[in-house]
């Protein structure tokens, strides 16, 4: 669920800076690829979803949020820590909710 987030908010907040850079080659049929594959990538709304699910994750089995943002999950093999950015979209998130409760835990 970690890395779900990360790669969606990865996705979704940075693809813009390296599509810019990548814009600047003139290769067309390169650009045009690149504009096609975009439309697949996560929205602004499959990142709060994401977020919204670490949540209820963290809810569900009584998780704390130092728990979550090292990757200590249970069943998972490989973990994934969280940045601070990362915890503070999550309160962010959380707090567009009126979720004071796990605003305070992430932020």
């Amino acid at each position: 669920p970690v890395n779900a987030f990360k790669l969606m908010k990865r996705l979704n907040t940075e693809w813009s800076s390296l599509e810019s850079l990548v814009l600047s080659d003139t290769t067309d049929g390169f650009i045009s690829n690149l504009t096609i594959q975009r439309q697949h990538f996560p929205t602004d709304e499959d990142q709060t979803g994401a977020a919204k699910a670490l949540l209820r994750l963290q809810d569900t089995y009584r998780l704390d949020a130092n728990t979550i943002s090292v990757g200590d999950l249970p069943g998972v093999k490989h973990k994934s820590q969280m940045t601070v950015e990362d915890c503070y979209e999550l309160g962010k998130i959380a707090y567009s909710d009126v979720d004071y409760y796990h605003t305070e835990l992430w932020m």
